[in-house]
């Protein structure tokens, strides 16, 4: 989500930097503001490229922030298709404030840990839990969880729940 934000974010600051060079430069109040001994274009350029270049980073932070989505996605998928499920339990939890709709966190992090195969223990930490799931599930610390991983590489999981 925050990916997305970057990119329409980023996108619209370089429009805007782009319509106030161009408006200046096409239009007559530059050469109005010229006669008085205003240099406007001059003036109003370094906005236009502050525009550009934080817009330009936003748009890569956006694009980079999809691509790991997409790549986190893929994994998702292949583990749902191929993982070994086991227990896990819960150490951490607390709401991630760093996206809230009414005043409300949207997203829990959870943190939690478990073994694979061969009683190795790994502790991983999930950002983006609903937190609708969290308290229908009535998760907290020391709860068990369901958690799948790759068997050719256990710090690969995911938390499994149903969600109503």
């Amino acid at each position: 989500m925050k990916a997305i934000i970057y990119l329409v974010v980023g996108i619209i600051t370089v429009a805007v930097g782009f319509i106030v060079f161009f408006t200046l430069n096409g239009s007559g109040a530059a050469s109005a503001a010229s006669s008085v001994g205003i240099n406007l274009t001059g003036t109003l350029l370094i906005p236009s490229i502050t525009c550009w270049a934080i817009g330009g980073i936003m748009v890569i932070f956006g694009i980079l922030g999809l691509l790991q989505g997409k790549a986190r996605q893929g994994e998702l998928q292949q583990i749902a298709a191929t993982g070994v499920e086991t227990g896990g339990i819960i150490t951490f939890l607390d709401r991630n404030y760093s996206l809230l709709i009414n005043n409300r966190p949207v997203y829990s992090v959870i943190e939690y840990r478990y073994r694979d195969g061969m009683g190795r223990e790994f502790v991983k930490r999930a950002d983006n839990i609903k937190t609708d799931v969290v308290i229908r599930s009535g998760w907290q610390v020391g709860s068990q969880v369901r958690v799948r991983y790759l068997p050719q590489d256990p710090t690969k999981c995911g938390l499994m729940f149903a969600e109503v």
